[in-house]
């Protein structure tokens, strides 16, 4: 009886672990930021002038990471491969970051619900949110990043360092 009972102690115990794993990952990201237009405007500017300033050619902003540990974050070259896909420049974007193309599509949404009246803003920001939730879609995003940037590190790090 006592071996049944710490059975099913620890199956509760693997369930509820599993509950909080999966509740942490598929917290919303994006569509919380959507709904507040000071966050949205805030970010949207600062990543349009870092673009702006990257296809200008100007030195951009220092990372904080890599000034940290001397090791390139995992956006790396993530500036210049959306400046490359905006223009067109499929192979550089390549070369310089695969996720400029998700990068800029969240960009472009934090820009579009810049301008929206704040009822289709909150729709908007709903949608996102459940979308999140329900797909765990930002958090593979996030763990994808993180194996990419391994992988670049790893097998690139001529390129990477480079960059």
């Amino acid at each position: 009886m006592e071996i049944m009972a710490r059975s099913s102690g620890e199956i509760g115990v693997f369930a509820m672990l599993k509950r909080k794993i999966r509740n942490s990952v598929r917290q919303p990201v994006i569509g919380p930021l959507l709904g507040n237009r000071f966050v949205s405007v805030s970010v949207f500017l600062f990543s349009a002038i870092q673009l702006i300033i990257v296809r200008l050619h100007l030195p951009g902003w220092p990372c904080v990471f890599h000034d940290a540990t001397g090791i390139p974050c995992p956006g790396c070259g993530l500036s210049r491969a959306m400046v490359a896909l905006l223009q067109g420049d499929l192979e550089s974007m390549v070369r310089l970051h695969l996720f400029a193309l998700p990068a800029l599509i969240a960009t472009g949404l934090i820009g579009i619900a810049w301008i929206l009246p704040a009822q289709t803003r909150h729709a908007l920001a709903r949608f996102i949110e459940r979308m999140e939730i329900n797909t765990g879609l930002t958090a593979g995003l996030g763990f994808l990043l993180v194996i990419y940037w391994l992988c670049r590190l790893v097998f690139m790090s001529a390129t990477l360092y480079g960059l």
